[in-house]
């Protein structure tokens, strides 16, 4: 699915948001398939979690040099996302210590996480007919301290560490 062809249209199309969404979601989605037609799904899982670990890391590190409250908002809804890795990565603990270890860091990640609370406030939402469109009004509210990022931040540092190493 990666070839000559998709990294030229990707060069072209730099510069545009729309043409480089729609050509990493038709990647994502050749890839996907691939790994499912060859039941490759634990590697499809694998990537998944990669890309979760990583984007976690590049946020929380940004976070620790400039507080910006929808950047720390992104993380603490990172609680949600997390809990289901872990139950998608679970069938796979017994196949290798590296899935073992992987998933026992993302469970005591989560553990930090247990502490982050995120208070919703509901405001009903705005539906337009006439544009098929409802708009989402609910505010959220984060409660995570600074000690709470820190930790947070380095056990996504060890995780992805022993990934990379």
């Amino acid at each position: 699915t990666f070839n000559k062809d998709l990294f030229k249209r990707i060069e072209s199309n730099i510069s545009n948001k729309d043409s480089m969404l729609n050509l990493v979601s038709r990647s994502y989605r050749d890839v996907d398939q691939y790994l499912k037609d060859n039941n490759r799904n634990d590697v499809g899982v694998l990537i998944l979690t990669g890309g979760w670990i990583e984007s976690l890391y590049l946020m929380t590190n940004l976070a620790t040099l400039k507080k910006d409250d929808e950047l720390l908002r992104r993380i603490g809804e990172q609680k949600y996302p997390l809990d289901n890795l872990i139950k998608i990565l679970s069938p796979y603990y017994n196949i290798s210590n590296e899935y073992a270890q992987l998933i026992d860091g993302l469970i005591d990640l989560a553990y930090e996480f247990d502490g982050v609370d995120i208070n919703y406030t509901y405001v009903p939402p705005t539906v337009e007919p006439q544009k098929k469109l409802t708009t989402i009004n609910s505010k959220s509210e984060l409660i995570m301290s600074e000690q709470q990022l820190k930790t947070i931040s380095e056990k996504v540092s060890e995780i992805r560490k022993k990934i990379v190493e």
